[in-house]
């Protein structure tokens, strides 16, 4: 499954779009003006996967991340999510989202998945959990906030 990540920060403009074949980069897209600095961090901390792309935007404030998507289908919510539990559950909690909540409760995986690495005590909620509200917390926030 290919998943296309966009990295915006205040501290730059544009954006730099990440696409991830089964977890590994296959494509990278430079759209943002960046310093001399900026470069060279990027070329140093270049993201070759999903979580070190997520711990990367997650370790800074002016950064954010999320997935792009035209439109979400369960399927690949579900996908993303990584915990294949409660399925039916999930489905109809899905099912009862707007469009515009289904793209917020895609989107901010990666910054849920930041969350975690930063906790590694801390179970994954349920999909169908996640579905019911949870996507609305700021877990960036929360994972500053230890």
């Amino acid at each position: 499954m290919t998943q296309r990540y966009s990295i915006t920060s205040t501290r730059f403009e544009g954006e730099l779009l990440f696409e991830f074949n089964e977890g590994v980069v296959a494509a990278f897209y430079n759209n943002a003006t960046l310093n001399d600095d900026q470069l060279a961090f990027l070329v140093k901390n270049f993201p070759m996967t999903v979580p070190t792309l997520e711990y990367i935007a997650g370790t800074t404030k002016t950064m954010s991340i999320r997935l792009v998507t035209s439109e979400v289908t369960f399927s690949e919510f579900y996908d993303a999510f990584g915990l294949k539990v409660n399925r039916k559950e999930a489905e109809k909690a899905w099912e009862k989202l707007t469009l515009e909540q289904r793209h917020r409760a895609f989107e901010s995986i990666p910054s849920y998945n930041y969350f975690l690495m930063t906790r590694p005590n801390q179970n994954r909620m349920y999909p169908d959990t996640w579905l019911r509200g949870k996507f609305e917390n700021d877990y960036k926030a929360l994972a500053k906030a230890k």
